[in-house]
C-alpha cells in the first residue's frame, strides 16, 4: 500500500544530488507514493523543476546571509518543522551527506520512523576539506550511519568510503539515474558544428570541481589546438577563475555564463564535455552527456566516474589533479574526435534503459517497505515491563 516519504535536503541549489532527489521524488509520486521535499533553506534553481514535477517543497526557513549565519538561523527555525514532517511521514530519506543526515538521524529515532541515508560522493574526499566543521561532520557521520535503517551509495567506491571514515555499516549500492527523455527533449535538435570546437563543463564554481585545473589545461591545449571553453555554473570561485583566465591569457576563449537550468543544448552542440573534479560520487552530468551522445573527458577521481564511463569504454579517463594529462586528452580529442564520439554513441542505449528513475524508484521502494516492516516489528515487540506483568 503506498505511503508517505519525506526527502530532506539543505537547499535546491543545482547540484547532482539535489537534481537526483527531485527526480526521485517525482518518480515516487508516479508510483502512487506521497513524496515531499523538505529544505533547510528554500532557495535554489531546482525549485522550479520540483514545482513542474508536482513535488511539494516545504521550507525550513528563507534566511540568507553568510553560510554559517544562514545555517544557524535555518536550523533554529527549521528543526521544529522538520520534526513535524518526519512524524507525519512513514519514512525519511536524507538526500545528502553531512548536515541533513546528522540532523535526520536523532529526529527519526525519536519519531520511530525509518531513515534511508544517501551517500552521493566519496566521504573521505568530502570530509578532508579544511576547517573544523568538516572534522565535526566526519565524527558525527561515523556515529550516525550505523543508526540509519539503510545507507545507500551510488557506486561501490562511494560505498567503500563509508567504511573509510570509520562507519561500520552495510551499504546498498543503487547507481545514479538520469531522466534521459527529459534531457533529450530539453537539448533540442543538434545544431550545425561550429568552426571552432567548444569544450563544455557544468557544475558549481567550487574547489571540488577543479575548474582552475581545467582552465590551465585549456590554456596548454590551445597552444596546438584552437578551441573555446564554456563553464556553465555559478559559485564562490568565480572571481578566482576569471583572474586565472586573465593571468593565462585565455580570458577571451573562456566563457562563464553562470547557472543555466537547461545546459543540455550546450552539451549537445559541444565537441566534448569535460569533468575536471578532484573528487566525485557518480556525476549526473556524465550520464546526461552520454544520453545525448556527447563525448566525455573526465578525471579519474572516483570509482563512480570510472563506473559511469565503463573504465574508459564510454569516454576518456585522465589522472586527477594533472593539468598536463588533461591538456593532452583535450588535444588528442580535438585532433581526432571520432574515437570518443564512437565511445559515447555506444553508451547511449544503456544509459537510457538501465538508468531510468522509475527503476531506481522501485529499488528505493523495496528498501522503504523492508524498513517499514522492520519498524512495525520493533514497535509490536513487548517491553520487559509488559512481559513481567503478563
Amino acid at each position: 500500500m503506498p505511503g508517505r516519504v519525506l526527502i530532506v535536503l539543505p537547499t535546491l541549489e543545482a547540484g547532482g544530488a539535489e537534481r537526483f532527489n527531485v527526480e526521485l521524488a517525482a518518480a515516487l509520486r508516479r508510483k502512487g507514493w506521497d513524496s515531499t521535499i523538505f529544505c533547510l533553506n528554500k532557495r535554489g534553481a531546482l525549485l522550479e523543476r520540483a514545482v513542474e514535477a508536482g513535488v511539494p517543497v516545504v521550507a525550513g526557513s528563507r534566511y540568507r546571509g553568510t553560510s554559517v549565519v544562514r545555517l544557524a538561523l535555518s536550523l533554529i527555525v527549521g528543526l521544529p518543522r522538520l520534526w513535524k514532517l518526519i512524524r507525519r511521514n512513514d519514512a525519511t530519506i536524507a538526500g545528502l551527506e553531512g548536515v541533513v543526515t546528522v540532523l535526520a538521524v536523532p529526529l527519526t529515532i525519536l519519531a520511530r520512523r525509518p531513515l534511508i541515508a544517501e551517500v552521493q560522493v566519496d566521504l573521505d574526499g568530502k570530509f578532508a576539506r579544511p576547517g573544523w566543521i568538516w572534522r565535526v561532520l566526519a565524527a558525527a557521520s561515523r556515529r550516525c550511519y550505523p543508526r540509519c535503517s539503510r545507507v545507500v551509495a551510488i557506486s561501490e567506491g562511494t560505498a567503500a568510503s563509508v567504511a573509510r571514515i570509520g562507519a561500520d555499516v552495510p551499504v546498498t549500492v543503487i547507481p545514479m539515474a538520469v531522466n534521459a527523455e527529459r534531457t533529450e527533449e530539453l537539448a533540442g535538435p543538434r545544431p550545425p558544428a561550429d568552426e571552432v570546437p567548444t569544450v563544455v563543463a557544468v557544475g558549481r564554481l567550487m574547489r571540488q570541481k577543479s575548474f582552475d585545473l581545467l582552465i590551465r589545461a585549456h590554456a596548454r591545449a590551445r597552444e596546438s589546438e584552437p578551441h573555446r571553453l564554456v563553464i556553465i555554473g555559478e559559485g564562490v570561485e568565480r572571481g578566482t577563475l576569471e583572474s586565472l583566465a586573465e593571468e593565462l591569457g585565455v580570458a577571451d576563449t573562456v566563457a562563464m555564463p553562470g547557472f543555466s537550468a537547461n545546459p543540455y543544448p550546450a552539451m549537445r552542440s559541444a565537441s566534448a564535455l569535460c569533468l575536471s573534479s578532484r573528487y566525485e560520487g557518480m556525476p549526473t552530468v556524465i550520464l546526461e552527456a552520454l544520453a545525448l551522445g556527447c563525448p566525455v573527458i573526465a578525471t579519474d577521481c572516483s570509482e563512480g566516474v570510472r563506473f559511469a564511463l565503463a573504465d574508459g569504454e564510454h569516454g576518456a579517463l585522465v589522472e586527477a589533479d594533472d593539468p598536463e594529462a588533461l591538456a593532452a586528452a583535450l588535444v588528442a580529442h580535438l585532433q581526432d574526435p571520432s574515437a570518443l564520439r564512437i565511445k559515447a554513441a555506444a553508451a547511449v542505449a544503456g544509459v537510457r534503459t538501465d538508468r531510468s528513475f522509475d527503476a531506481t524508484a522501485d529499488r528505493y521502494l523495496e528498501l522503504i517497505r523492508h524498513a517499514l516492516a522492520r519498524s512495525a516489528t520493533v514497535r509490536l515487540r513487548p517491553s520487559k515491563g509488559e512481559i513481567a506483568g503478563a
